[in-house]
Protein backbone atom coordinates (compact mmCIF):
# COMPACT_ATOMS: atom_id res chain seq x y z
CA UNK A 1 0.00 0.00 0.00
CA UNK A 2 2.69 2.49 0.96
CA UNK A 3 4.70 1.76 -2.22
CA UNK A 4 1.59 2.54 -4.28
CA UNK A 5 1.13 5.82 -2.38
CA UNK A 6 4.76 6.76 -2.95
CA UNK A 7 4.43 6.18 -6.72
CA UNK A 8 1.25 8.26 -6.76
CA UNK A 9 2.96 11.04 -4.81
CA UNK A 10 5.85 11.09 -7.30
CA UNK A 11 3.36 11.39 -10.18
CA UNK A 12 1.58 14.19 -8.34
CA UNK A 13 4.89 15.99 -7.83
CA UNK A 14 5.70 15.80 -11.54
CA UNK A 15 2.30 17.30 -12.45
CA UNK A 16 2.19 20.08 -9.85
CA UNK A 17 5.73 21.25 -9.10
CA UNK A 18 4.81 24.25 -6.94
CA UNK A 19 1.74 22.83 -5.16
CA UNK A 20 1.58 22.81 -1.37
CA UNK A 21 -0.63 20.17 0.23
CA UNK A 22 -2.65 21.31 3.23
CA UNK A 23 -4.96 18.29 3.67
CA UNK A 24 -5.10 14.64 2.68
CA UNK A 25 -8.52 12.95 2.62
CA UNK A 26 -8.80 9.19 2.19
CA UNK A 27 -11.25 6.27 2.32
CA UNK A 28 -10.22 2.84 3.62
CA UNK A 29 -11.92 -0.51 3.00
CA UNK A 30 -11.02 -3.89 4.46
CA UNK A 31 -12.59 -7.33 4.79
CA UNK A 32 -11.49 -10.21 7.01
CA UNK A 33 -7.67 -10.10 7.30
CA UNK A 34 -7.81 -6.95 5.19
CA UNK A 35 -9.82 -5.34 8.00
CA UNK A 36 -6.79 -5.60 10.29
CA UNK A 37 -4.58 -4.15 7.54
CA UNK A 38 -7.07 -1.30 7.01
CA UNK A 39 -7.08 -0.45 10.71
CA UNK A 40 -3.29 -0.56 10.78
CA UNK A 41 -3.10 1.72 7.73
CA UNK A 42 -5.42 4.31 9.32
CA UNK A 43 -3.42 4.20 12.57
CA UNK A 44 -0.15 4.69 10.68
CA UNK A 45 -1.41 7.56 8.56
CA UNK A 46 -3.20 9.39 11.37
CA UNK A 47 -0.19 9.07 13.67
CA UNK A 48 0.96 12.21 11.92
CA UNK A 49 4.56 13.18 11.48
CA UNK A 50 6.13 9.86 12.38
CA UNK A 51 6.41 6.31 11.10
CA UNK A 52 5.50 5.38 7.54
CA UNK A 53 3.65 8.61 6.82
CA UNK A 54 6.70 10.68 7.76
CA UNK A 55 8.85 8.53 5.47
CA UNK A 56 6.37 8.98 2.61
CA UNK A 57 6.34 12.73 3.11
CA UNK A 58 10.15 12.88 3.07
CA UNK A 59 10.62 10.57 0.09
CA UNK A 60 7.87 12.13 -2.06
CA UNK A 61 9.57 15.55 -2.22
CA UNK A 62 6.12 17.17 -2.15
CA UNK A 63 5.55 20.40 -0.26
CA UNK A 64 3.33 19.94 2.79
CA UNK A 65 1.97 22.85 4.79
CA UNK A 66 2.88 23.16 8.46
CA UNK A 67 -0.75 22.57 9.49
CA UNK A 68 -1.24 19.44 7.36
CA UNK A 69 -4.53 17.69 8.14
CA UNK A 70 -4.98 13.93 7.62
CA UNK A 71 -8.69 13.18 7.29
CA UNK A 72 -10.07 9.61 7.15
CA UNK A 73 -13.50 10.25 5.59
CA UNK A 74 -14.81 6.69 5.47
CA UNK A 75 -13.43 3.57 7.10
CA UNK A 76 -15.18 0.31 6.22
CA UNK A 77 -13.87 -2.79 7.96
CA UNK A 78 -15.75 -6.06 8.14
CA UNK A 79 -14.46 -9.05 10.02
CA UNK A 80 -15.33 -12.65 9.17
CA UNK A 81 -16.07 -13.15 12.88
CA UNK A 82 -18.88 -10.60 12.66
CA UNK A 83 -20.36 -12.36 9.63
CA UNK A 84 -20.42 -15.69 11.52
CA UNK A 85 -22.22 -14.04 14.42
CA UNK A 86 -24.86 -12.60 12.10
CA UNK A 87 -25.72 -15.94 10.47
Amino acid sequence: MFQYLLRWMHELRSLYLDAEISAVTFDVFGFSRGAAAARHFVNEVTSGYQGYWRELMDRSQLKFSAGLRLIPMFIWVLSACLILLLQ
